[in-house]
Order: structure tokens, then C-alpha cells, then sequence
């Protein structure tokens, strides 16, 4: 995905200087401008940057300068507005109302580990990488006995999580087993990504070949 992002500046406040004309068009309409650096995400102000600095605009003539006179009077005076940290507001609030359906989530999938059933999926952490890239791969229970389940692994890998197995994935009937207590610590440590139960045969568990 394409993120339109880097760092932009903008007029903070503007400060008007009733008493001296402009040097070029002798018009009583000089600014004092006081502008800031800040870092964008798709054009939303995501956070400010530090360097705030004062320049001197005439509105008649639009002519510019750099000043340095007051100019530590109208930083101190200058507050950074809170819409420059919309970016982290906004994603604050999101994992706020997030972490609700995460702990839910969670629980939910303790709650098929501690009791599983005939034909749950767990998608997997693969123990290697490739091209530094996460793969995942998926077990389905086949038997549950009281120290063990036993699962069937498909034969593919996949770079992200997928809710439909890919056309020529299937699981191959060689039995693997999990102790309960591995597959507790294995979503503890979050290499069971999920875990997928009562779903249509229609994404592709269901199909099976020998070894």
C-alpha cells in the first residue's frame, strides 16, 4: 500500500503590527507569522515538530522577511495547536475502541484452545521465515484425546492471514500432535494467530488428501 506521507509547515498564529509600515509598499499591513514543522499522513497532521520560527509578511504586497525582532516574545506566546496531533488522537481513540473486541477476541480463542473441538482451525506462526517475511500455516484437529490433540497440516504457506484456503491448498492426513498445555503457551506467546470453528465448507478446510 502507497502512504502519502513526510513533513509540512504551517502558519500556527498570526500577529499584527500596527505600528511600523512595510519597507516596500509603505502600507500599515505587516504579520508577524509564527509557523511550525509537522509530520503528515495522507495529508492529516499525524505529530509537530519541534522548530517553530517568526516571519514578517506584509498582506498589502505579500512581500517576506525573516525576523528576529519580538520573535521570543511570539514563540513564547505561541502555543501549538492540538489539530497538528490529529493523526495521534485519531489513532489513539481507534485502539481504545479496539482493545474491547481484541479481549473478547482473546478470550474466545482461549476458550477453543482449553476446549477444542473436531475440525478447528489454528492458523500458525511458520517457525521460519522467507524473504524476512512472517508465513502461516494452518492445522485442523482431526482427534482430541485428553493429553493430546491431533491435527492435519496443509501444504502451503501464506504471507498473511486468509479466511479462504487457496485453490490447490489442501491438509494432508499425516496426524501431528499438540498437548493442551503447548497450545495454551503457543497463543500465549501469539503463534496461533487464530482460530477458526464452526465455518463453511465452501473456504476449503474441508478437503483432505493421504500422505
Amino acid at each position: 500500500m502507497f502512504l502519502i506521507s513526510g513533513i509540512r509547515e504551517k502558519v500556527i498564529k498570526s500577529y499584527p503590527d500596527k505600528l511600523k509600515k512595510c519597507p516596500q509598499c509603505q502600507k500599515k499591513t505587516l504579520l508577524f507569522k509564527v509557523s511550525q514543522e509537522y509530520c503528515h499522513l495522507f495529508w492529516i497532521p499525524v505529530i509537530p515538530l519541534g522548530r517553530k520560527w517568526v516571519d514578517l509578511v506584509c498582506k498589502n504586497c505579500n512581500r517576506h522577511s525573516y525576523s528576529r525582532e519580538r520573535e521570543d516574545f511570539f514563540l513564547s506566546n505561541t502555543s501549538t495547536p492540538i489539530y497538528l496531533f490529529s493523526g495521534a488522537i485519531l489513532f489513539a481513540v481507534f485502539i481504545i475502541l479496539q482493545r474491547p473486541y481484541f479481549l473478547t477476541h482473546q478470550k474466545k480463542k482461549l476458550n477453543f484452545v482449553s476446549k477444542p473441538q473436531i475440525n478447528d482451525v489454528y492458523k500458525i506462526e511458520a517457525e521460519e521465515l522467507v524473504y524476512g517475511k512472517t508465513k502461516y500455516e494452518y492445522y485442523r484437529v482431526v482427534e482430541i484425546q485428553k493429553d493430546s490433540v491431533y491435527t492435519y497440516k496443509n501444504t502451503l504457506k501464506y504471507g498473511k492471514i486468509l479466511d479462504i484456503f487457496d485453490a490447490k491448498d489442501y491438509f494432508i492426513a499425516k496426524r501431528i500432535a499438540f498437548s493442551h498445555k503447548d497450545l495454551k503457551i503457543l497463543l500465549e506467546k501469539r503463534i496461533i494467530y487464530d482460530i477458526e470453528r464452526n465455518y463453511n465448507e465452501n473456504i476449503g478446510y474441508h478437503r483432505t488428501k493421504p500422505e
